[in-house]
């Protein structure tokens, strides 16, 4: 076994995780065309992700070899840690509207 095949283990174990939360934030974005939104959202990932993953990991193995797709199934979610470091949670309390700090005006 390739050490390096390892990496595939988290990736299997964890790779779904995002959908609830996806499919939860598009139906509570637009709950009278839930239907549309979530048939919108799986038909377009779905069909472009497949052709832009299997394209992006046919670049890269024909450049890199197959053992560097590991490189960049671990990059990916490096570069997705990114927003989390800068976006902050905004908390608004009452009697704070317009107030960014969340203190009483």
């Amino acid at each position: 076994m390739h050490p390096l095949s390892v990496s595939w283990v988290p990736h299997g174990l964890f790779r779904n995780a995002p959908y609830p939360v996806i499919y939860s934030l598009v139906i509570d974005s637009a709950p009278a065309q839930a239907g549309s939104s979530m048939g919108l959202v799986i038909g377009i990932t779905t069909g472009l992700g497949g052709a832009v993953v299997s394209t992006a990991a046919g670049w890269v193995i024909d450049h890199w070899g197959w053992t560097a797709t590991f490189g960049v199934l671990i990059a990916g979610p490096l570069l997705g840690l990114i927003p989390l470091l800068v976006i902050k949670d905004v908390v608004r309390r009452p009697g704070t509207a317009g107030n960014p700090e969340g203190t009483p005006a």
